[in-house]
């Protein structure tokens, strides 16, 4: 549930396109990628902690690591989100 509201949750009706709130929250310079780390990181502990391999979950890390890194730097990390 909670990967889907980050990731999917609104509908764009022009281009049926679906968002979530990670994009539109991260486009809040700075604040918005800090405010989402939150969430990200919880995943990959519920991850941890239902016994996911440690290298999925070490991938997961990396990931959320990349998003946080980039998406800081105003339009190159909405860009790369």
């Amino acid at each position: 549930a909670l990967a889907r509201l980050l990731d999917s949750s609104v509908r764009l009706p022009v281009v049926n396109y679906r968002i979530g709130l990670d994009p539109i929250i991260g486009l809040i310079p700075g604040f918005g990628d800090a405010v989402m780390l939150l969430p990200a990181l919880y995943i990959v502990f519920e991850g941890y902690r239902l016994g996911v391999p440690r290298g999925t979950v070490v991938r997961m890390g990396v990931n959320v690591g990349l998003e946080t890194l980039f998406g800081a730097v105003p339009v190159l990390g909405d860009l790369f989100d």
